[in-house]
């Protein structure tokens, strides 16, 4: 890891920030303060960000949903079909719109399967049983799926591996 940092905030949240040439984590200061366990499925969640270069990837998806609707209205005002001074910024925002719309759903699936990750990681109970408890805790959501979501996706990953493979012994290499 290239960094690890600390940021002074009550919420439970953890950011990685990795691309092939660098990589850090960013804990809250409320995070810090969880359970040894759940600090562990925290981590474990965060640790597939790390290896799989999810914020590399969302960052290209954003910039190739900027360079679609770029791309898009230069073709039009080439095309003539816009007049640059009436509607330029109305063909940006229906063109931008949908791309821009299509990365959240992008990033929900890095997080499902972060999720999957994770709990097969830690064990599969322990991290739903994780999971579960969030939604009473001041935790900074962003593009994660709702927690109710999460759980299922978690628990049906248990079923279909004929249940927890993994109770918490880390270590293993989960591949999702």
């Amino acid at each position: 890891m290239s960094f690890a940092g600390s940021i002074r905030t009550r919420a439970v949240n953890a950011y990685a920030v990795s691309s092939p040439l660098f990589k850090a984590l960013y804990v809250t200061k409320g995070a810090l303060e969880l359970n040894g366990d759940a600090l562990l499925c925290l981590l474990a969640h965060e640790l597939y960000h790390l290896k799989r270069y999810n914020s590399y990837v969302s960052s290209a998806i954003g910039l190739a949903a900027a360079s679609l609707a770029f791309a898009g209205v230069s073709e039009l005002l080439a095309l003539g079909a816009l007049e640059p001074e009436r509607c330029l910024g109305l063909a940006l925002l229906a063109l931008y719109l949908p791309a821009r719309l299509a990365l959240p759903l992008a990033l929900r699936a890095l997080e499902r399967r972060a999720d999957i990750f994770a709990a097969r990681l830690v064990g599969h109970e322990a991290y739903a049983s994780f999971l579960s408890k969030l939604g009473g805790v001041g935790l900074a959501l962003g593009p994660h799926p709702r927690l109710e979501d999460r759980v299922r996706a978690v628990r049906r990953d248990s079923e279909s591996r004929g249940g927890d493979s993994n109770p918490g012994v880390v270590g293993l290499q989960p591949t999702p």
